[in-house]
């Protein structure tokens, strides 16, 4: 499988572990993706709105002979597979799974954005991100994602989970 690709994975609604667990269990199960490391699982603070449960997230380093948009569909497949239901943006979600980084590809469409826009923002993308993979490069900026002060971005992990999603 040619490309590799890190996938974020979140949930605040119902059984939050479960809906990881499933998450990975339907990558897996794909025969055109090949999951590869599977990061801790962090509980962390909502981002955007506020007023709702706390998360559990997590990133998934996958391999695939897919191409970005192929792949970016299937997951928002595996999204409605898990019965994923749409409310409003940064709102509470069952399953949220987002497409991090692809290669070092640079692509943005009215469909998808990758590297992700925020992803050097948010310190629940970043941490379990680089505890899977050091040295990666946003191909966006040229630098080093492990070069980030995290310090310098809102906080949000609350704690690491001891749950293993593979």
């Amino acid at each position: 499988m040619e490309n590799k690709a890190f996938l974020g994975l979140g949930s605040n609604v119902g059984s939050r572990e479960d809906y990881l667990k499933r998450a990975v269990e339907n990558l897996s199960s794909s025969s055109e993706i090949n999951v590869v490391k599977c990061s801790s699982v962090y509980e962390t603070k909502p981002y955007g709105n506020l007023n709702q449960s706390n998360f559990l997230n997590a990133v998934v380093m996958v391999e695939t002979d897919l191409e970005i948009v192929s792949l970016f569909k299937l997951i928002k497949n595996i999204e409605k597979d898990l019965k994923r239901t749409y409310t409003e943006k940064w709102g509470p979600r069952e399953i949220d799974i987002d497409l991090l980084l692809f290669n070092e590809v640079v692509h943005k469409d009215e469909l998808l954005e990758v590297p992700h826009r925020e992803i050097e923002k948010r310190d629940f993308v970043l941490v379990p991100l680089l505890e899977i993979e050091e040295n990666i490069l946003n191909p966006l900026t040229g630098s080093f994602l492990k070069d980030i002060k995290l310090d310098s971005i809102e906080k949000n992990i609350l704690n690491k989970q001891k749950i293993n999603l593979n």
